[in-house]
């Protein structure tokens, strides 16, 4: 087991401020973002909801309930912001759009889900035209909103070298110049080149026992769910509608370049398909209460029968609606994230169904 939260040697809270925190605020979760939108002057809880800052997200291509998220950023009483180094589905909806600075633009540190360096990277051209990190970005909005505490004023290379911990075991010993844009920090390692703690850092787990607990006191307490259960979904549809990782995209970057939505189809067991009266290749609905979507159909024996797939972070394009607008709006038991695989659908051939559901 490797926490990776804590495997890099750096340090968000420094970047947090918690200081600056006045306890003062309306956390949202992003799930109910659309209803509170919706709600106008009278939400359930907080205040209204009347302007939105979109950056680093592409709320209309990844979020349940696509159709309620359009119908929110529609809302004309809502100001909305977006900044982004391309017109994604989302900017469609932005009043205004303050053009994103790539990666190839400014200074960060790189960590990875899939090895162990850390990595700093340095601008490899100036920033294009009106285009700003979301550093910069931040930083004039502090000074216009009369923010003048140094750290709204700090620079990037001053806000890399504070998220540094050279206490971390992977940075301990090592001069500052071991990091750069053409050095890298092999984590695995310390500065005499051996082997650093992997399991959980050589820290004790943050349980209430400290230890690693195949059954958790708390969660039982908290939810029932001491264990992971599985739990039976009431059955109101024939498929279940799994939309992993695709191969041609990141969540749903590069969805708007020339042939990476060629992975775009329905794939579906042969049986199935065979029940259904459905052909490889041929136009289908697929649809429940919520919204109706079509693709092309691909028969398949590397899918379960009784499970359909169709790869996440499509774009809109000329459709009305994507995968996402299938996908449910109820949250998990755990951290009320959303339930993307508990998708239930039908399928018809595309001239079985009204165009409207």
């Amino acid at each position: 087991m490797c926490n990776v939260s804590g495997f890099f040697p750096t340090d968000s809270d420094v970047l947090s401020c918690d200081d600056l925190y006045s306890g003062e605020d309306n956390e949202i979760n992003i799930l109910d973002l659309p209803d509170l939108v919706l709600a106008g002057d009278s939400p359930p809880e907080g205040a209204p909801v009347k302007s939105l800052f979109i950056y680093n997200h592409n709320p209309v291509a990844v979020h349940p309930r696509q159709g309620t998220m359009q119908a929110a950023l529609q809302r004309e009483d809502v100001f909305i912001v977006g900044s982004d180094i391309t017109m994604t589905d989302s900017m469609q909806y932005a009043d205004i759009i303050l053009p994103a600075a790539s990666h190839l633009e400014y200074s960060d540190l790189y960590q990875s889900y899939g090895h162990a360096y850390l990595q700093q990277s340095e601008p490899a051209i100036d920033p294009v035209g009106e285009a700003l990190p979301n550093t910069d970005i931040f930083r004039r909005l502090a000074a216009r909103f009369n923010f003048t505490d140094k750290v709204f004023q700090a620079s990037d290379q001053e806000l890399i070298d504070q998220a540094l911990d050279f206490d971390h075991p992977a940075l301990q010993g090592r001069e500052r110049s071991a990091l750069s844009p053409v050095s890298a920090v092999d984590c695995l390692l310390d500065h005499n080149g051996q082997p650093t703690p992997t399991l959980l850092r050589g820290e004790s787990a943050d349980t209430p026992s400290g230890k690693i607990e195949l059954f958790c006191a708390a969660l039982e307490q908290e939810c029932g769910e001491g264990l992971p259960q599985w739990k039976p979904q009431q059955k109101e549809y024939p498929f279940i509608l799994v939309s992993p990782s695709s191969e041609k995209r990141t969540n749903s970057t590069f969805g708007h370049i020339e042939g990476h939505d060629s992975d775009v189809v329905l794939e579906m067991h042969a049986r199935d398909a065979k029940a259904l009266q459905l052909s490889d290749g041929q136009t289908v609905q697929v649809y429940n209460q919520q919204a109706s979507v079509t693709l092309a159909l691909k028969v398949s024996d590397r899918i379960k029968p009784g499970t359909l797939y169709t790869p996440k972070g499509a774009w809109l394009k000329s459709a009305r609606h994507t995968i996402n607008a299938l996908i449910p709006g109820h949250k998990a038991d755990l951290a009320g994230g959303a339930c993307y695989n508990d998708t239930q659908v039908n399928v018809k051939a595309a001239s079985e169904l009204p165009n409207r559901l």
